[in-house]
């Protein structure tokens, strides 16, 4: 998630039509409808919504401070590799000047900016998805994990790498989740990596990043890709299933039972794959405790509007609930 401070900076630019200047001065590097723009959503990115020619777009933009222009490259990178082996994913568009990012300097600093093809379809939430569109998404997972296996980006994290820089990044007081990332890291340094099991994996599949066509759902969002073990994507895309909780993964839960069905339609994945996505989950949990503890700790403005307080305390319950989380993976065993 961005910082605060970048996310609300950037809102005193948008009017009550949401509509942005530093949006309007970004987008002026690709071709564009005038007066199609408005801002859409914010969270790890910034992302605008316009037309081009009459054709759906999406300008996704990133503060500097946050992102790096060599990561959204390889991302890119990625994208295109996968749309040549017919992934249905969306297709990044060139600038004006033919770059496929686009380093903008602006008031408020500078932004690495993307624009994507709008892929056609509809979103549904999991809880609407029926069990053929389970196996569905699933099948769409293993057809990624197949066309990803073997590919390699020297600019995208590993798990170790994410471990590392959440292990940097906080406070020494944080005892808890520093421990719970030595333990986590001894675990995992025994897991066995193989092309089969491990590789450059979505990191974020869930209901919201897939675009239903028919009965095949499109992919969008790479922003999170990283390397992994490929069960930590079921795990990450499932993980509303057992509210966001280790000890509540059932691996015989119906819907996860469907979804692996269809993952194994597209690609083969063993018994003992699965049952590592607790462990695998904790990596998640870490990364979003050091990213959300690193906001909420950020020194508040002066007069902060309403929905950033609110937002900052919505922040602030889910520090707890990762931080319980973490407590409970460093507990001793009960004894028997």
């Amino acid at each position: 998630m961005m910082k605060l401070s970048t996310m609300n900076a950037f809102f005193t630019t948008v009017d009550d039509q949401w509509r942005s200047l530093v949006a309007d001065q970004i987008l002026s590097h690709w071709e564009h409808d005038p007066g199609s723009a408005y801002v859409f959503r914010a969270s790890s990115n910034f992302t605008v919504v316009f037309e081009q020619s009459g054709q759906k777009r999406f300008l996704r933009f990133a503060h500097a401070c946050d992102r790096l222009r060599e990561t959204i490259e390889a991302e890119i990178q990625f994208l295109y590799y996968l749309l040549e082996r017919g992934v249905p994913v969306n297709r990044p568009l060139p600038c004006l000047s033919g770059n496929l990012v686009e380093s903008v300097e602006t008031s408020l600093g500078i932004y690495h900016a993307v624009v994507f093809e709008a892929l056609e379809g509809e979103q549904l939430e999991t809880d609407d998805l029926t069990p053929d569109r389970l196996v569905a998404w699933g099948k769409a997972l293993g057809e990624l994990h197949s066309a990803a296996e073997g590919y390699r980006l020297t600019a995208r994290a590993s798990w170790a790498d994410q471990l590392d820089w959440a292990l940097t990044i906080l406070p020494p007081e944080e005892t808890t989740a520093r421990a719970a990332i030595g333990s986590l890291r001894q675990r995992l340094a025994s897991f066995p990596v193989t092309p089969q099991n491990y590789g450059l994996i979505h990191f974020d599949f869930e209901s919201d990043n897939l675009i239903w066509k028919d009965s095949r759902p499109g992919i969008i969002d790479f922003d999170d890709c990283a390397y992994s073990w490929f069960a930590a994507d079921i795990g990450y895309a499932l993980r509303d299933l057992f509210d966001d909780r280790l000890a509540q993964v059932d691996l015989n839960h119906p819907s996860f039972k469907d979804f692996v069905r269809g993952y194994r339609m597209a690609r083969d994945i063993s018994a003992e794959d699965l049952d590592q996505i607790p462990m695998l989950l904790l990596i998640n949990h870490i990364l979003k405790f050091t990213e959300l503890l690193l906001n909420i700790q950020e020194n508040p403005q002066d007069s902060e509007p309403e929905w950033l307080v609110k937002l900052r305390r919505k922040l602030a319950s889910f520090v707890e609930i990762y931080r319980q989380e973490l407590e409970i993976f460093i507990q001793p065993p009960a004894a028997l």
